[in-house]
């Protein structure tokens, strides 16, 4: 599965995963419900910042808020969501849609 991103959608194929609005990733089309939010290089569930999900560092994806457990390489991540996005939101796209 290559998801593509076009600098507001993820798509798989002709399918609309998601939608990216100001540093937040939307299910669909529709900006109702936010699957996570972007706050620097960390990666929250849904709207608030009160779950991390992961984090980016050193060309790296994490776990969590801590840098204990390496999920995966961006340039890994990259063959899984391909298009023109910083690492954190590469990193978001990754984690939802792996």
């Amino acid at each position: 599965m290559a998801i593509k991103f076009d600098g507001k959608y993820f798509k798989d194929g002709s399918k609309t995963l998601a939608n990216y609005y100001s540093d937040k990733i939307y299910d669909g089309s529709v900006r109702s419900k936010a699957l996570c939010n972007i706050y620097g290089d960390k990666v929250y569930e849904g709207s608030t910042r009160s779950k991390q999900l992961c984090n980016v560092y050193s060309d790296k994806i994490y776990e969590g808020s801590t840098r204990s457990k390496t999920l995966i390489k961006i340039k890994d991540a990259q063959k899984v969501v391909s298009g023109n996005m910083n690492d954190a939101t590469l990193a978001a796209a990754w984690f939802l849609f792996k």
